[in-house]
C-alpha cells in the first residue's frame, strides 16, 4: 500500500514542464513498472481474498445449519406436552410397580411346593 501511494504522490507531483528534464522519463519509467507490480499483488490478493471470502460463506453456512438442528432439538425438549408426559410417566412407574410385585411373588416360588410329598 505504501507503494502505491508513493507511486500516486510521484504521478501527481509530475507537471509538463518537467519532460525536458534529465531523468524524466528514468522517474516515470520506473513509476509505471512500480505501478504494474503493484496491479500484480493486488490481483494475486483479490485471488486469495476471494478463496477466503467463499471458505467463509461455507463456515457460515455450515453454522446455520448448526444452529437450525440445534434450534430444533431445543424446541422438541422446551415445547413436550406435559400433559402426556406426565401420563407417560405415571404408566411407566405403574408397570415398574408391577414387575416388582411379580418378583417379589415369584422369589416366594419353589419347585419343592409342587412336588408331591410321596414321590
Amino acid at each position: 500500500m505504501r507503494d502505491l501511494m508513493r507511486a500516486l504522490a510521484t504521478i501527481g507531483s509530475l507537471n509538463s514542464s518537467q519532460i525536458k528534464t534529465a531523468g524524466f522519463a528514468g522517474l516515470v519509467s520506473d513509476t509505471q513498472t512500480s505501478v504494474t507490480n503493484l496491479i500484480t499483488a493486488m490481483s494475486a490478493d483479490v485471488g486469495d481474498l476471494g478463496e477466503k471470502q467463499a471458505n467463509l460463506t461455507s463456515i457460515q453456512t455450515n453454522l446455520s445449519d448448526t444452529q437450525t438442528a440445534l434450534n430444533g432439538q431445543l424446541s422438541i425438549t422446551q415445547d413436550v406436552n406435559m400433559t402426556e408426559t406426565l401420563s407417560n410417566l405415571t404408566l411407566m412407574q405403574t408397570q415398574l410397580q408391577a414387575s416388582y410385585q411379580l418378583i417379589t411373588a415369584s422369589s416366594g416360588m419353589s419347585l419343592v411346593k409342587f412336588l408331591p410329598a410321596g414321590a
